[in-house]
């Protein structure tokens, strides 16, 4: 499957979290990340073009907000996931948890550890699945771990 059809097939099943385990929605954002360049113009074009109902424009927001967390982008995805509506989990229930997610990823790669450790453990709180997938450890870990580092100078 060339990367692009990877990219599509792990977009479209974002868009239903009921039927994937958290583990496999959290390899599909990976996936989603390294879209190719065609994938993230055709999204692009579509998202400026606000085309479709409200809950595409939000899916397509965060689609391109993982593809700039994936390229290295964190002030584009977070800008991205701030133009996310308010109401974006009622419009598409499953973002509820995508959303917050990225955020945090947001604010420890910007470097701002505090905060993202605060939402990974609201996070960890409100998605107890969630919080059992050994890549949420993974990313909850790798932003506490420099902030344990900060905090004490007897950390190892």
């Amino acid at each position: 499957m060339a990367p692009s059809d990877e990219a599509l097939v792990a977009m479209a099943r974002l868009r239903h979290v009921v039927l994937y385990h958290p583990a496999e929605l959290l390899d599909d954002h990976h996936r989603v990340s390294t879209m190719t360049n065609i994938t993230r113009h055709l999204l692009l074009d579509l998202q400026n073009r606000s085309l479709g109902p409200p809950s595409d424009v939000a899916w397509r927001a965060l689609w391109l907000a993982l593809s700039d967390l994936g390229r290295g982008d964190v002030a584009s995805a977070e800008c991205r996931l701030a133009s996310l509506p308010a109401s974006a989990a009622s419009l598409a229930p499953p973002l509820a948890w995508q959303p917050a997610l990225l955020r945090a990823r947001c604010a420890c790669q910007a470097g701002r550890l505090e905060e993202s450790s605060q939402m990974f453990a609201f996070l960890a709180e409100d998605y107890p699945l969630l919080a059992g997938t050994s890549a949420f450890r993974r990313l909850e870990a790798s932003c506490r771990a420099p902030l344990a580092w900060y905090c004490d100078p007897d950390f190892p």
